[in-house]
C-alpha cells in the first residue's frame, strides 16, 4: 500500500486512506466504533486528512505529529461527546502502525509515541473545553446546536445567521473575532507539495555585505540626510529624483530611482510625513548590519507590486483571482530553486506564462506577443533588483546548445534575450524560507537521506540528474548498501504502485551487483514479480531468470500508467507511433493480465484515442477487465 503523497495526489490518497482505515478496522475487530465509543472512521479521516496537509506521509508519525494533532487539530475540528476517544484512538493507531509492514511506519520508538500521547492529553482536554481553540466551523456548529438549529436544514441555517447579523441572536463577538483572527494566521488546508530536493548550502557564503543594494540604500539615506522637503503633491520632485539618481549612479530611466525610493519606504528606512521625507530611527542600525538590511529588503519586496506593474496594465488580466506580481515572484523562485544550472530568461518567461494562463485540466492557452514582451520586461526588472540584493546572478550565454534552447522558446520575429539566471547562496536561503512560508515542503539532499525508501524514490524523480545522483548516494551511505537494498526490495513487495515500482528499480541500478542480488529474491513475488523478472533480463546471463507469459505486458503497463497520468496527450502520441495492428494487439493482451492500473490506462485510450478502431478495442478490453 502506498503511504506517501508528496505532490498532492488526491485520488491516490483517498484510495490509500480507505484501505488503511479498513486495515485498522480489521485489526480492531471490524467494529464501527472503537473501544472508547467514538466512530473510528470519522476520527481516522480527520487524522489522515490532517497528515496529508502537513507532509503527505500518512504512515510516518513522529512524537511532534501526534502532539500537534492532539493539541491543535482535534480541538479545532472534532465535536465529540466522549473526549477520551481521541487519546484512546491514537494509542491504538500507534500499536497498529508498529504491527504492520507499512514502509514508512516504525521509525520512532513505540514507547515514545505512547508517552507523548499521555503527556499531551491534559492540554488536549483543556483545548476541547476552551472555545477560543475551536475552528470557526466547529464554533458555529456548536452554537447552532445550542440554539436548537438543525444544521442539515439550509433554510434554518440561513435564518440563524440572519438573526445573528440583525442582533436578534446574541453571540460572544470577542470570541468570534478571536477564533477568526487565529484562523487567518493559519495556512489553508491544501495537500502537502514537496519541491525537488536541492543541495544543502553547507559552508557556502551567504554574506551580502557587498551587495549593490546596500550601497544604494546607504547613498539614499545620505541623500535624505536630516530630511528632504516634498513637493506640493506630497511626493519627491522630479529634479530631486534626478539628483538622487546621479548620486547613486543609477540609470535615469524613470523607474530605477523611483523604485529604490519606494523600496526604502516600504522597508521602513524612510518615511513620508506629508511635508518631508525623513529617515526612520531603525535606518542607522540596519545600515550597520548589511545582512539584516538585505533580509528586510527581501521581505518587503512583495510590497512593490504597484511599482513594478504600473506600466503593464495588460498583465493584470493574466492571473484571475490572484496577484500577478505574487505569481511571478513565487513562480520564479519555484523554478530557480530546483535548478542546478543557469536558466535562460526566455525559458523562465515561457514557464511563467504557461503557469499564469493554463489551469490544470483546462485547454492550453498561449500568451499574446505583446503580453509576453511585457512579462519579459517585468521579469527583467525583478531580476535586476534581485541581482543587486545578491539573490541571483545573471550572465549572457549565446553558446550553441543554449542559444538553440532560447531560440525555441521565443515567438517568431522576436529578438531573443540570451540572459541566463541562477540563484546565489543567499537567494537559495531566501527562496527556501519564502516557499516554506507558502506551505511547500523544501527538502535538501541531507534531509532525503533520513527519509524512507518510498519518500526518496518519489522525490528523486523530480531532481536534476546531478542532484538525483547526490540524493541516492547520500541515502545509500546513510544505511549501507545492503541495508538500503533490503529497504528498497521491501518497498517493492509492499507497494503496488507503478511510479514507486519503476522508481525503486531505477534506484537499485545504483547498487550494481548488490542491487541485482537483492532483486533476485523477488522473482516469485506476486506484486513485484513481473517487473522484477523483466528488469533482471537485462542484468543477468541468459536463462538465469525465466520470464513468464504476460510479464512484458505487465511491465509495459507500469510505464503506460505513469505516462498517462503525467501527460495524456504525450502518452497517446507515443502510443500512436506503433502500427495500428500492434496497438490493437497490445490492448487485447492488457485485458488478459491482472495489472492494478489496467482499467485506468484503457479508460484513457477508450475515451481519447483519435483512431476509432483502437478506441473500440480499448472499450471492449475495458469491459473484460471490469468483468474480472
Amino acid at each position: 500500500m502506498r503511504t506517501v503523497f508528496i505532490h498532492g495526489e488526491i485520488e491516490q490518497y483517498h484510495s490509500a486512506k480507505e484501505a488503511l482505515i479498513e486495515r485498522f478496522g480489521a485489526r480492531s475487530g471490524d467494529k464501527a466504533a472503537g473501544e472508547d465509543g467514538a466512530d473510528d472512521r470519522v476520527l481516522l479521516t480527520v487524522l489522515l486528512d490532517d497528515k496529508l496537509v502537513r507532509d503527505g506521509l500518512i504512515a510516518r508519525w513522529s512524537a511532534r505529529d501526534l502532539e500537534r494533532f492532539l493539541t491543535e487539530t482535534a480541538p479545532r475540528k472534532l465535536i465529540l461527546d466522549d473526549w477520551s476517544a481521541v487519546p484512546g484512538l491514537l494509542h491504538r493507531w500507534v500499536d497498529f502502525l508498529a504491527e504492520t509492514d507499512l514502509p514508512t511506519s516504525g521509525h520512532c520508538p513505540v514507547s515514545e509515541l505512547h508517552a507523548v500521547v499521555d503527556r499531551a492529553t491534559p492540554e488536549y482536554l483543556e483545548s476541547m473545553a476552551n472555545p477560543v481553540e475551536w475552528g470557526s466551523a466547529k464554533f458555529w456548529s456548536e452554537t447552532m446546536a445550542e440554539h436548537g438549529v438543525d444544521t442539515d436544514d439550509d433554510s434554518a441555517v440561513e435564518r440563524f445567521f440572519a438573526a445573528v447579523d440583525s442582533g436578534a441572536v446574541e453571540v460572544d463577538e470577542e470570541l468570534v473575532e478571536a477564533v477568526e483572527a487565529r484562523e487567518q494566521l493559519e495556512p489553508l488546508p491544501q495537500p502537502a507539495y514537496w519541491l525537488p530536493p536541492v543541495p544543502d548550502l553547507g559552508g557556502e557564503d551567504t554574506d551580502v555585505s557587498g551587495a549593490q543594494v546596500v550601497a544604494w540604500m546607504r547613498g539614499l539615506l545620505d541623500w535624505v540626510g536630516r530630511g528632504r522637503k516634498l513637493a506640493a503633491t506630497g511626493e519627491v520632485a522630479g529634479s530631486e529624483l534626478d539628483e538622487l539618481a546621479a548620486d547613486l549612479g543609477v540609470a535615469d530611466d524613470g523607474f530605477q530611482v523611483g523604485m529604490l525610493l519606494e523600496w526604502a519606504t516600504r522597508a521602513h528606512l524612510v518615511r513620508n510625513t506629508g511635508e518631508r521625507l525623513v529617515r526612520t530611527r531603525i535606518s542607522g542600525p540596519l545600515l550597520e548590519r548589511p545582512g539584516v538590511l538585505c533580509k528586510r529588503l527581501w521581505e518587503s519586496f512583495l510590497l512593490l507590486e504597484d511599482v513594478f506593474l504600473e506600466e503593464f496594465e495588460e498583465l493584470e488580466q493574466l492571473a484571475v483571482g490572484e496577484s500577478v506580481f505574487l505569481h511571478l515572484v513565487q513562480g520564479t523562485l519555484h523554478v530557480l530553486h530546483s535548478r542546478v544550472d543557469p536558466l535562460p530568461l526566455e525559458l523562465l518567461v515561457s514557464l511563467t506564462a504557461e503557469s499564469l494562463l493554463n489551469e490544470e485540466g483546462q485547454e492550453a492557452v498561449e500568451i499574446g506577443t505583446g503580453e509576453r514582451a511585457a512579462l519579459r520586461d517585468v521579469l527583467r526588472r525583478i531580476l535586476r533588483q534581485w541581482e543587486s540584493l545578491g539573490v541571483v546572478r545573471t550572465s549572457v550565454d549565446d553558446r550553441g546548445e543554449t542559444a538553440a534552447l532560447i531560440g525555441s522558446a521565443v515567438p517568431q520575429d522576436t529578438e531573443p534575450d540570451h540572459t541566463v539566471v541562477e540563484l546565489m547562496p543567499f537567494g537559495r536561503e531566501c527562496a527556501r524560507h519564502h516557499l516554506e512560508a507558502l506551505g511547500f515542503v523544501v527538502p535538501t539532499v541531507d534531509d532525503m537521506a533520513r527519509h524512507s525508501a518510498e519518500v526518496m524514490v518519489l522525490a528523486v524523480q523530480d531532481c536534476s540528474p546531478r542532484t538525483g545522483e547526490r540524493v541516492i548516494s547520500a541515502w545509500f551511505e546513510a544505511r549501507g548498501r545492503q541495508a538500503a537494498c533490503a529497504e528498497l526490495t521491501a518497498l517493492l513487495r509492499t507497494v503496488d504502485d507503478p511510479l514507486v515500482r519503476l522508481g525503486a528499480l531505477s534506484v537499485l541500478e545504483h547498487a550494481d551487483s548488490d542491487g541485482v542480488h537483492a532483486v533476485r529474491q523477488l522473482c516469485a513475488d506476486t506484486i513485484a514479480g513481473p517487473a522484477v523478472r523483466m528488469w533482471l533480463q537485462e542484468r543477468v546471463a541468459d536463462g538465469e531468470v525465466a520470464v513468464q507469459p504476460g510479464d512484458a505486458v505487465m511491465f509495459a503497463l507500469d510505464s503506460m500508467s505513469v505516462a498517462a497520468e503525467e501527460d495524456v496527450e504525450a502518452f497517446l502520441s507515443e502510443l500512436r507511433e506503433s502500427a495500428t495492428t500492434d496497438q490493437i494487439a497490445l490492448l487485447e493482451q492488457i485485458a488478459r493480465v491482472p495489472h492494478s492500473r489496467a482499467s485506468s490506462v484503457l479508460e484513457v485510450i477508450a475515451g481519447q484515442h483519435p483512431d476509432s478502431r483502437v478506441a473500440s478495442v480499448a472499450r471492449r478490453s475495458l469491459e473484460k477487465v471490469r468483468g474480472t
